[in-house]
């Protein structure tokens, strides 16, 4: 399969061996095995979507997914209650879940260059954001 297959939904790259696959590895999903992770690094692979399961991370503390082909985020996402770092920047995201605000402990979000047309409203509502990122972007 090519890596710009516009079928796959994900694709993981193994940064060790260089090795490109259209799914996530069985370590990493479901996310319901790593139920005590704190920290979450996924940066410069192929990723264009996340599952759901991510959002049975419920200690995850650092979620970053930067350099990658991240169309959305999911729902389950909203979950993450002690999620304090979130950097999405350089990926094709143009909205975030509504319900982000339901992050509670959320304090720096990075979202630059990707494809938000306007400022993600949930942002507004997070009780604990401290800074956000969102240059190059094309916000109006």
């Amino acid at each position: 399969m090519n890596i710009d297959d516009d079928d796959a939904d994900v694709v993981y790259c193994n940064n060790v061996s260089g090795e490109k696959t259209f799914v996530l590895p069985s370590t990493l999903d479901p996310f319901t095995k790593l139920i005590h992770l704190i920290s979450l690094k996924l940066s410069g692979n192929y990723l264009k979507i996340l599952p759901e399961s991510i959002g049975f991370l419920t200690q995850l503390q650092v979620f970053e997914a930067r350099k990658n082909k991240l169309l959305y985020i999911p729902d389950s996402f909203c979950r993450l209650k002690l999620l304090k770092v979130l950097k999405l920047d350089q990926n094709q995201l143009s909205e975030l879940p509504e319900n982000l605000y339901q992050c509670e402990s959320l304090e720096r979000v990075g979202l630059e260059s990707n494809e938000f047309e306007y400022f993600p409203s949930c942002l507004v509502q997070c009780p604990s954001l401290e800074n956000i990122g969102l240059k190059s972007n094309a916000i109006r």
